[in-house]
């Protein structure tokens, strides 16, 4: 999802079609935002609260006009049948990646 790839190009990654790609792709979103909305999503910023975090990523990473960061872990994982090489990753294993 992180991707931008549209569902006609993930249909090839998830190996279903890409109509059934946007059947679940809502139901997916939905669950995380419902399961982690409390605990990651702030309640409404106003934009000088917003320029505050924005001022301290930059104090803490020396990286201006950015408010996060995303960071990338291999998941292992059993491979899917006869799905060849497509999720296995350089570190020698089956892999997916979660970016949180």
């Amino acid at each position: 999802m992180a991707t931008g790839a549209t569902f006609r190009q993930s249909m090839y990654s998830f190996r279903v079609a890409d109509n059934t790609i946007s059947k679940f792709i809502q139901t997916v979103l939905e669950a995380i935002v419902d399961t982690f909305q409390a605990e990651v999503l702030p309640p409404l910023i106003e934009p000088d609260e917003w320029r505050e975090v924005i001022d301290r990523f930059n104090t803490k990473w020396n990286f201006p006009h950015a408010f996060g960061a995303l960071d990338g872990k291999h998941i292992p994982i059993k491979a899917p049948p006869k799905s060849g090489s497509l999720y296995h990753s350089y570190t020698g294993f089956f892999s997916m990646i979660l970016l949180a």
